[in-house]
């Protein structure tokens, strides 16, 4: 009786060692059907976090880490499923369904390219022969007068002032007249050496001279002509300015001249006249500063042409026009 004790002792020991052995073996079979399969690529992927129970159930699979940026990874397809012995009683076998294997196809997404401006690195500085830097700016050389092509600047002279005039003529009875009076001036230039030129006088004869035969004789022009006094003088020239030096500046200009007066009085006989020709002009100006000067000037035309029908017409008519002027000088 007490062998027989003993005997039932050991072989319930034995059966609870085997039931334990087989609880074990189970939950490590259940335990590998939860482990995340290798990457099939040869790229290792590094490893993740335990993954948590299932919770769907031991009969679906598992879910699958995120693959790595840059990595394709394929799902896995579901593990087989798990028969399970059917009772007698069921002639019903119940198939168990395999959920869609999911492929997930996982493009390689390359990090934004990051441009990164690349320093333009100087440009060299080269050194001619006197040793200056020849990358250097224009503003840092001393300022030149003349254009990149090496002409002189391209000026705009405008000039006022005052000066004397005097105009003289002979007629065809070989009579000579000759008037003065105080003028005003204005002369306008246009060009680089060469231009184009106007200048123009406004005068008042005050002062007069008539010599014909053994008559001479001179006076003042105010009282016999007490009612118009004036004339206009003007040329249109071709002109040249030069620079003599870095104040003085010379201006030469011919071209074509005109004139016409007139004087009347209450019991004096009217003389008039309108004569064309040829005129000369020449200025020196000295330049105070790069946009005044001041200058003189000297005009002169001659005119064989006598537009008016007179019954005593000018053979000859000459004018001489002298004076100093304020000049603006534009670039």
């Amino acid at each position: 009786m007490h062998s027989c004790w003993h005997t039932s002792r050991i072989l319930a020991l034995v059966i609870a060692c085997i039931a334990i052995g087989d609880v074990a073996h189970a939950q490590r079979g259940r335990g590998s059907r939860r482990t995340t399969p290798a990457p099939t690529t040869e790229e290792q992927v590094p490893i993740s976090p335990p993954v948590e129970a299932n919770p769907y159930g031991d009969d679906q699979p598992p879910p699958t880490p995120p693959a790595r940026l840059g990595t394709t990874q394929t799902m896995p397809s579901a593990p087989p499923a798990e028969t399970r012995p059917t009772s007698p009683a069921r002639t019903t076998a119940t198939t168990p369904v395999t959920p869609p294997a999911r492929t997930t196809a996982t493009t390689p997404v390359a990090p934004p390219a990051r441009v990164t401006a690349a320093a333009t690195p100087p440009a060299p500085v080269t050194e001619d022969a006197s040793g200056l830097d020849a990358s250097s700016d224009d503003s840092e050389t001393p300022d030149s007068e003349a254009d990149d092509d090496g002409r002189p600047p391209r000026v705009k002279f405008h000039a006022a002032g005052v000066g004397v005039h005097a105009t003289m003529f002979q007629t065809e009875a070989e009579y000579g007249y000759s008037l003065i009076g105080p003028a005003v001036s204005y002369t306008y230039f246009i060009g680089r050496t060469w231009g184009f030129a106007i200048h123009g006088s406004l005068y008042f004869p005050m002062h007069g001279r008539y010599a014909g035969g053994i008559i001479d004789d001179r006076g003042s022009l105010i009282g016999p002509y007490d009612l118009r006094r004036v004339g206009l003088d003007g040329m249109v020239l071709v002109a040249t300015r030069r620079e003599l030096s870095d104040s003085l500046v010379l201006m030469l200009g011919v071209g074509l001249h005109a004139q016409s007066y007139k004087l009347s009085g209450s019991n004096s006989i009217t003389i008039d006249d309108i004569s064309g020709g040829i005129g000369i002009l020449a200025r020196l100006d000295y330049r105070v500063s790069d946009l005044v000067s001041i200058g003189a000037y000297v005009s002169s035309g001659v005119d064989p042409l006598d537009f008016v029908r007179h019954s005593n017409r000018a053979v000859i008519t000459a004018t001489v026009t002298a004076g100093l002027s304020v000049g603006l000088t534009f670039d």
